[in-house]
C-alpha cells in the first residue's frame, strides 16, 4: 500500500489576493559526498500568480550554513505553467524550469519541479544542481506530502477499491504548559503505529500525566497513561475494566523518552515492551484516538514533545547526519612539486555517521575527500589518511595528514600525491630531519669517458632502522647530443662500526629530480661508501636498465678511479724482409703473460748451415754460446730442406732439437710461455727448457752468428697477443655471372664510334666484392675485341633500391690494355631494371683517350626553351603579385605520341624555389584565342592558339601546398615573330586546393614610373613583433653635439621625418645611433648621394664603397637573410656567434659636397635591401627617412658665425639695427637661435 504520511495539521494557511502562503514540513537536501538534510517542521511555501495562467513558486528559509554551504535564502521557480482539474487542484509538472536562489541570484541547472495545490494545502518537490566549491552538487526540497488531493481538497484519500484510510498525523516541538491539550489522531493499527520522542527536562510538576492516549485522553479506563514523577522515574498504566491495570511499576527516565504504541508490540519505551499489545486490545479497536493530559488529580504535562506522529508500522528512526566536530586550518602555506605555492584553508569534519570529509580550498587548487580514515600515530597525534579528488578535473590524490602541537595552537602537516608528477605539501613536517650534506670531488666514468665535478654535493638523510636516503648530484650523460641526468635519490642500508658508517645499496630504484633529455627515465643505483667524521667517500653505480650496455655510469666520490694498465702493443720486427747475408738484430720487449713471438721464414734460398733465427736475453748472439747466458740459434739447410735449433750455454747443455724436415722450406715459429717453442705447429722446446728466455727482458732477435749470416726471406717476425692467429686469404669465387643484351653506344666527344642495336655486356661479381665488366665484341679503332675491366664497387653491398646505381671503378685487363695501347681506367654506373635488364652508363679514359658510353639507352626528346617575362598573381586579387621575373624560362615539349610537358622554371613562392611541371595530352589546335588579361575593347589575337588542360606532378603539387593541382594554359604560337622567344606566349590559371593562381608569360609590361625612395611593404603597416620597437634615432658629427629625432608612433614600420634636418659639415665623420627596445637586430644607414630617388647598394659584398649604403652593423653577404651564421660590418670586421647581436654600425663620412640629401635609417635582420626584407615587419624592424643638410666646414670663429648666418641659425646686425649677411669690420651685433645677444668686433 502507498505510504500515508501525516500532515502538519494544516497550520497557518494564509491566502491573499496576490499570493498564497502554505505552512507544512519543508525538507532541504544537499548532497556533497553524503546527503546533508535540513528539516523545517513549519516550513513556508508561497505560490504567486505570474501573468494570466502561470505561477511563481517560492520555498523559504534555505539556510545551509551548518554545512559550510552558506545561506541561500529562498529558492524561486519563476513563470511556471500549471493546470487545474475539476476538483480545483492545480498541478505543475516541468523539466528544466527557470530556478534560482535569492542570496546571489545564481541559477540552478538540470531542474525538475512537481507542485500540487488547492485552497487549503500544497505539495511541492524540486530537484536541481548548484555549484558548491566549484563542483555542481545535487540539491532538492520537498514540501508537504503528496496526499489528500483526490476529491477536491479533502484531508484524506483512499486506496484503490474505496477502502477508508485515515490521514497521517505529526506534531513536533510542542511544549506543554501545564494546561489541557487534546489531539485527535487518526490511525490504522494494522498498517501504522504511533511513535513519540519526549523531553522530560521541562517537567516541573509533582506527578505529570505526560501521555494520555485513548478514546478519551483524560479517562482512566482503556486509556494508556505515562506519568513522570519528581524523583525522575516513569510509570505507566492501561486499566482494563474488570481486569488488570497493567502497572509497569517505576522505571528510570531517559532524555529523550522514545515511545512506540503498536498493535504488534503494545506499549514500548526505549525499545522495552512495558505493556504487551494483548492487554491493550480496546485501544487498538479505535480508528481515531485522542492524546492529551490531565487524568484525575495528576499535574498536567509540561514535557517537550519533540515529535508525536503516525508512521508506517515498519518505520525505524534514522538519526540525521550532523557535524560532530570541525578542525579548520586557515591560511596554511603549501608548495607543489611543480614549483607552485600559496596558502589554503584545510577543513577536517567529523560527522555523526563516523565519516571524516576534508576540504582543501585555495586560489589555484581545490580538493575534497569524502571520507578519510582518522587515526593516531605512535606519538599520539591525530592522523588522517585516504584519497581525495580535485574538484575541477578527475585527479585522485593519496592523502596523509598529521595534526600536531598544543590543543590551543594545533598545526597541520599534510601531503597529497597524485602518483605521477604532482605532490602538494601543506605545512611543515614535524618529523623532518635535515640531511647531512658532504662536499668532495666527483668523477663520473662512462666507458672510456670521464667527467670531473669539484665540490659536488652528496646528501644523506637518516630515516631510522638503519635506512638512509642518499641523494647524488646531477651529471652529464656524455652523449654526443649532451643531456643531463638529474639528482638521484635512493635508499641505502647503513652499518656503524668503530665510528665509521658503511653505506651500501644494490640496484636500488631511484627518483630523479631535474635533468634534461631524461625526464621520464628510471634509473637504478648501487653504492659502497663510508662516512668517517665529516667525510663521505666511495663509489656509486648508476644504470639505465633499458640500455645498460650504453648507459652504465660509475661515480667515484672522494676516491680516484682505478687505472687500467695499458695493454702491450703488437710489434712488427721485420716484414717481407730479404736478408742480405750481413746479419741483423733488433731489441724487443715481450710481456710473456700477454704476448708471444711469431716468425715466418722462407729459407728456400737461404743457403746451408745459416743462422736464420737467433735470440738471447744476454748482451749478444754473435757466438754459438757463452758461459754467462743462453743463446738460441736456428740453422737452415736449404739443400736438405731441414732446420735444427739450439738453446745453448757453455757447460749447461745446448737443448739440441736435432734435424727437422721442412718440405717447402717455410718454417713458422711460435714462442710462448704456455707452450714453449713450436715449429710448424709442433713443440720443439718446452717452457722449462726456455725458462731463461721466457723470464728475461729485453730480448735481442735476428741473425748474428758470424760467418753464418742468414740470406733467408722473412715474411715476418712479430711480437703479438696470445690470441693472435695468422690471417688467411679466403678463396675468391664467383657470386653471379650474367650477360645482358641491349643497345650500346660509345662516343668520342660528340662523335659516335660504336653504335650497336644488339650488343652484349657480361658482368661477373666475385666473393671479394670485385667485379669484371666485359663489353663483348666491340668494333672500334679498326679492331674487334672483348673489352674487359676489373675493379671494385664504391659500396660494400649492392644497392637495396632498383633505382640506386651501382658504381664500379675498374682497370683494363692485359688484353684490353694492349687493345688501347695503354692501361684504361673505367667508371661504370649500373642500374638494375629487372633481373634480366640493366641500364649502364660508363666512361673509359687514359692519358690520351676518353670515351663515354651508354648501354640500354633511350633517345631523349629535347624541349623547346623560351625566355621572357613571367608574372604569377593571386587570381582572387590580381593586383597581388606573387612572382615576377623579366628573364624567366619556360620549357615546352610536345611528343610524337601526342603528349606534352610544360615547365615553368625556377619559380619562387613563399620564399621557396621550384620548377612547376605540368603534363597532359595535346588537343586539336583551335583558331583564335583570348588573352585573359585583355581590357574591354581590345582585339583578340588572330594567331592560332591551344588550350592545354594539364596536371601538376607530385613535387609541384607539394610545392603549391596541396596533394593535387591542375592548370589550364592558353598557348599562343606566332610563326611570324621576329625572334624565337617572341613566337611563344602563355596565359594560364593554376588550381591548387582552394587557391587559384593566374599568370602570363611573354606579355607587354605597362611602364610605370619608379616610386622614389620605395619600401618593400605597405608604408602604413605596423611592426608585429611584440618586444621590439625603435624609440629614436640620432646622428652625431665627431666633436659636435648629437642630433636626435624621436619616432612619431611606436611600431610604425615606415615614417617620413624629412622635416627633420640633420646638419653636418662636408666630409666630416658621422656616427648613427639608436634608442631601440629589444635585441638581435641590425642597423643600416643610406645617403642618396646623387639625389636620384633610389638608394644604391651591391649585393654579396661588405665593401659598399661607391654606393649609397654608408654603414651597417651586420651582413652575411647572402641574399637569404636566414643564412646568418657569420658576416661582416661595413668596415669589414667579421662577426660570428653572439657578436652578431649588434645594431651598432661603424662611423662613416658625410658627403664631400654641401647640399641637402635624403638619409635613411633602417632596422632589419641581415638584409641590405633599402626597402627592407620580407620579414622586416615580423622581426620588429622599420624604415625612417630624414633630411641630411651638408654645410661647408668652419675653419675659424668668423667663418663659424658666417656659416651659422648662412644656415639661418644666427642673425647679424649693425649697431644701428641694419641686418647683415656676414660680419663686417667694426662692431657687429650677433643674436643666436636661443635669443642670446653678443657683440663681435672685427678688426
Amino acid at each position: 500500500m502507498k505510504k500515508i504520511l501525516s500532515l502538519l495539521s494544516m497550520l497557518m494557511i494564509t491566502v491573499t489576493a496576490f499570493a498564497t502562503s502554505y505552512t507544512d514540513k519543508l525538507t532541504y537536501k544537499l548532497t556533497v559526498f553524503t546527503a546533508l538534510t535540513k528539516d523545517l517542521p513549519a516550513g513556508e511555501l508561497t505560490i504567486e500568480p505570474y501573468g494570466t495562467s502561470n505561477y511563481t513558486v517560492t520555498a523559504k528559509g534555505c539556510d545551509l550554513s551548518d554545512f559550510d554551504a552558506g545561506n541561500w535564502d529562498e529558492i524561486v521557480c519563476k513563470d511556471v505553467a500549471g493546470t487545474k482539474d475539476a476538483n480545483g487542484v492545480t498541478t505543475i509538472t516541468l523539466d528544466n524550469p527557470y530556478a534560482y536562489r535569492t542570496s546571489d541570484n545564481t541559477a540552478f541547472t538540470d531542474t525538475k519541479l512537481v507542485v500540487k495545490f488547492n485552497g487549503t494545502k500544497a505539495y511541492a518537490h524540486f530537484e536541481g544542481k548548484m555549484k558548491v566549491m566549484y563542483v555542481a552538487r545535487a540539491f532538492e526540497y520537498t514540501f508537504g506530502v503528496d496526499e489528500g488531493f483526490d476529491g477536491g481538497g479533502s484531508t484524506g484519500g483512499g486506496e484503490t477499491g474505496g477502502e477508508d484510510k485515515p490521514a497521517a498525523f505529526e506534531k513536533v516541538d510542542f511544549v506543554g504548559d501545564g494546561t489541557n491539550f487534546n489531539w485527535s489522531i487518526p490511525v490504522n493499527w494494522d498498517t501504522q503505529k504511533i511513535v513519540m520522542s519526549i523531553d522530560p527536562s521541562t517537567c516541573t510538576g509533582a506527578c505529570e500525566d505526560i501521555i494520555g492516549l485513548g478514546e478519551v485522553a483524560t479517562a482512566w479506563d482503556n486509556t494508556l497513561h505515562l506519568y513522570r514523577k519528581p524523583d525522575g522515574t516513569l510509570q505507566g498504566y492501561f486499566n482494563v475494566p474488570g481486569g488488570s491495570n497493567n502497572n509497569t511499576n517505576p522505571f528510570d527516565e531517559t532524555n529523550p523518552i522514545k515511545v512506540e504504541v503498536s498493535k504488534a508490540k503494545g506499549f514500548v519505551v526505549n525499545d522495552v515492551v512495558k505493556i504487551p499489545a494483548s492487554q491493550m486490545s480496546a485501544l487498538f479497536a479505535l480508528s481515531t484516538v485522542n492524546m492529551g493530559t490531565g487524568e484525575g488529580a495528576n499535574d498536567k504535562s509540561r514535557a517537550t514533545y519533540n515529535y508525536v506522529k503516525v508512521v508506517d508500522k515498519d518505520w525505524t528512526e534514522v538519526p540525521p547526519v550532523t557535524v560532530k566536530d570541525t578542525k579548520k586550518f586557515e591560511n596554511v602555506a603549501y608548495t607543489t612539486s611543480m614549483g607552485g605555492s600559496g596558502t589554503a584553508t584545510v577543513t577536517f569534519t567529523e560527522m555523526s555517521d563516523d565519516t571524516f570529509p576534508m576540504t582543501f580550498v585555495s586560489d589555484d587548487l581545490n580538493v575534497k575527500a569524502e571520507n578519510l580514515t582518522k587515526g593516531t600515530d605512535e606519538k599520539g597525534r591525530t592522523t588522517y589518511t585516504g584519497t581525495a579528488k580535485r574538484t575541477d578535473v578527475d585527479v585522485t590524490f593519496t592523502v596523509k595528514a598529521v595534526v600536531y602541537g598544543e590543543t590551543t595552537a594545533q598545526k597541520l602537516y599534510m601531503t597529497m600525491d597524485n602518483g605521477s608528477s604532482l605532490v602538494v605539501t601543506v605545512g611543515e613536517d614535524p618529523d623532518y630531519v635535515a640531511p647531512v650534506t658532504y662536499k668532495n670531488t666527483l668523477k663520473v666514468v662512462r666507458g672510456t669517458d670521464t667527467k670531473a665535478y669539484e665540490n659536488a654535493e652528496v646528501s644523506v638523510l637518516a630515516k631510522g632502522e638503519n635506512k638512509y636516503a642518499v641523494t647524488i648530484p646531477s651529471f652529464t650523460d656524455m652523449d654526443a647530443t649532451e643531456g643531463t641526468i638529474g639528482k638521484l635519490t635512493f635508499e641505502a642500508t647503513g652499518v656503524e662500526e668503530n665510528g665509521t658508517l658503511k653505506l651500501t645499496a644494490t640496484s636500488a630504484t631511484t627518483t630523479q629530480e631535474g635533468g634534461t633529455g631524461w625526464d621520464a627515465a628510471a634509473f637504478t643505483a648501487s653504492m659502497d661508501a663510508t662516512v668517517t667524521g665529516e667525510t663521505l667517500a666511495g663509489t656509486f653505480t648508476v644504470v639505465y636498465p633499458n640500455d645498460a650496455t650504453n648507459y652504465t655510469y660509475t661515480l667515484y666520490y672522494g676516491v680516484e678511479p682505478p687505472t687500467t694498465p695499458e695493454a702491450p702493443k703488437d710489434v712488427t720486427v721485420v716484414e717481407k724482409y730479404q736478408a742480405d747475408g750481413t746479419g741483423f738484430s733488433h731489441t724487443i720487449n715481450v710481456d710473456w703473460d700477454k704476448q708471444k713471438i711469431v716468425a715466418s721464414i722462407d729459407f728456400s734460398n737461404g743457403g746451408d748451415d745459416k743462422d736464420i733465427l737467433a735470440m738471447t736475453t744476454g748482451d749478444s748472439f754473435t757466438a754459438f754460446q757463452t758461459s754467462t747466458y743462453r743463446t738460441m740459434h736456428w740453422y737452415c739447410n736449404q739443400t736438405a730442406k731441414q732446420i735444427s735449433g739450439f738453446f745453448a750455454k757453455d757447460g749447461a747443455g745446448n737443448n739440441n732439437t736435432g734435424r727437422i724436415d721442412v718440405a717447402d722450406c717455410l718454417a713458422k715459429f711460435e714462442i710462448s710461455k704456455a707452450e714453449g717453442l713450436k715449429v710448424n705447429g709442433e713443440v720443439k722446446m718446452t717452457p722449462t727448457a726456455l725458462e731463461e728466455l721466457l723470464t728475461g727482458d729485453p730480448i735481442i732477435i735476428g741473425s748474428g752468428e758470424s760467418p753464418k749470416f742468414s740470406k733467408a726471406y722473412y715474411n715476418y717476425i712479430k711480437v703479438v697477443s696470445l690470441d693472435w692467429k695468422e690471417p688467411t686469404e679466403p678463396e675468391v669465387t664467383e657470386v653471379s655471372n650474367k650477360t645482358y643484351t641491349n643497345n650500346l653506344r660509345i662516343l668520342d666527344g660528340e662523335t659516335t664510334v660504336v653504335e650497336e642495336a644488339e650488343a652484349n655486356v657480361n658482368i661477373v661479381k666475385y666473393s671479394d666484392e670485385s667485379y669484371k665488366v666485359t663489353l663483348k665484341n666491340v668494333n672500334m679503332l679498326n679492331k674487334t675485341q672483348d673489352l674487359v675491366f676489373v675493379g671494385k664497387a664504391l659500396i660494400e653491398e649492392a644497392p637495396t633500391e632498383a633505382t640506386e646505381p651501382l658504381t664500379i671503378i675498374a682497370k683494363s685487363d692485359a688484353a684490353t690494355t694492349e687493345f688501347f695501347g695503354e692501361e684504361m681506367s673505367a667508371t661504370f654506373e649500373i642500374t638494375e631494371v629487372s633481373a634480366e635488364e640493366i641500364k649502364m652508363g660508363f666512361v673509359l679514359n687514359n692519358t690520351s683517350l676518353e670515351y663515354q658510353g651508354e648501354f640500354n639507352y633511350t633517345e631523349e626528346e629535347t624541349p623547346e626553351v623560351y625566355t621572357s617575362n613571367l608574372h604569377i598573381y593571386d587570381a582572387a586579387a590580381p593586383e597581388t603579385d606573387l612572382f615576377q621575373a623579366d628573364q624567366a624560362k619556360v620549357e615546352f615539349l610536345a611528343t610524337a605520341t601526342g603528349e606534352f610537358k610544360l615547365t615553368l622554371k625556377d619559380v619562387t613562392l613563399n620564399e621557396k624555389k621550384s620548377d612547376l611541371v605540368f603534363t597532359g595530352t595535346l588537343p586539336t589546335p583551335q583558331p583564335g584565342g583570348q588573352d585573359p588579361l585583355a581590357e574591354e575593347g581590345e582585339t583578340t589575337p588572330a594567331e592560332p592558339a591551344m588550350v592545354l588542360n594539364a596536371t601538376a606532378d607530385e613535387a609541384t603539387a607539394t610545392f603549391l601546398g596541396t596533394t593535387s593541382a591542375t592548370a589550364v594554359f592558353n598557348v599562343i604560337m606566332n610563326d611570324e615573330a621576329e625572334t624565337e622567344n617572341d613566337a611563344f606566349a602563355l596565359t594560364f590559371t593554376i588550381t591548387a586546393g582552394e587557391k587559384t593562381l593566374g599568370g602570363e608569360f611573354n606579355y607587354e609590361k605597362q611602364d610605370t614610373p619608379d616610386e622614389k625612395y620605395p619600401v618593400n611593404f605597405d608604408k602604413t603597416a605596423k611592426s608585429t613583433h611584440s618586444s621590439r620597437a625603435l624609440n629614436s634615432f640620432s646622428l652625431q658629427q665627431t666633436g659636435k653635439d648629437k642630433q636626435t629625432e624621436s619616432v612619431y608612433a611606436s611600431k610604425a614600420a615606415y615614417e617620413d621625418h624629412t622635416s627633420k634636418v640633420f646638419t653636418v659639415e662636408a666630409g666630416s665623420e658621422l656616427t648613427a645611433s639608436f634608442d631601440y627596445t629589444g635585441e638581435w637586430m641590425h642597423s643600416f644607414v643610406y645617403i642618396d648621394f646623387d639625389n636620384d630617388g633610389q638608394f644604391s647598394y651591391k649585393e654579396g659584398q661588405w665593401d659598399q664603397a661607391g654606393t649609397d649604403l654608408v654603414a651597417f652593423s651586420f651582413y652575411s653577404l647572402d641574399s637569404n637573410p636566414k643564412n646568418d651564421t657569420s658576416g661582416y660590418n661595413s668596415v669589414g670586421d667579421e662577426l660570428t656567434g653572439d657578436a652578431r647581436n649588434t645594431y651598432v654600425a661603424p662611423s662613416f663620412k658625410a658627403p664631400a659636397k654641401a647640399g641637402e640629401y635624403r638619409i635613411r635609417f633602417k632596422f632589419d635582420w641581415n638584409c641590405i635591401l633599402p626597402g627592407g626584407s620580407s620579414s622586416i615587419l615580423s622581426d620588429g624592424g622599420g624604415v625612417w627617412d630624414a633630411t641630411l643638410k651638408v654645410v661647408e666646414p668652419v675653419v675659424d670663429g668668423i667663418s663659424s658665425i658666417n656659416a651659422e648666418v648662412a644656415n639661418g641659425e644666427t642673425q647679424l646686425f649693425t649697431v644701428n639695427g641694419v641686418k647683415l649677411n656676414k660680419l663686417q669690420k667694426g662692431l657687429n651685433i650677433v643674436r643666436t637661435a636661443d635669443g642670446k645677444v653678443k657683440k663681435v668686433l672685427v678688426k
